[in-house]
């Protein structure tokens, strides 16, 4: 599952903002999110066990539209709320 901190959902709570806009569109990534096909996983772990790096399975790719995400045992879809690079304004 996903990890989350208490600093932002305390921060959204205390500004009245939406904790989960906060986490999936507040744009501070300080790391790296990418996909990788599921037979390549095992590769990956080994590489990052032996360079000491974390790792964090997040999720999974599936066929079909959309981007969602689990809580209390339901399906909920991310809205693209982040930056759009390149776009005009």
């Amino acid at each position: 599952g996903v990890q989350t901190c208490a600093l932002p959902i305390y921060f959204a709570s205390s500004s009245k903002l939406n904790a989960d806009d906060l986490i999936l569109n507040g744009g501070e990534e300080y790391e790296i999110v990418a996909t990788v096909n599921a037979s390549n996983l095992p590769k990956i772990k080994k590489y990052a066990k032996k360079h000491r790096m974390k790792l964090y399975e997040i999720g999974y790719v599936t066929k079909g539209r959309g981007v969602f995400y689990k809580k209390n045992g339901r399906l909920i879809r991310i809205k693209d709320k982040g930056w759009q690079h390149l776009q005009k304004s």
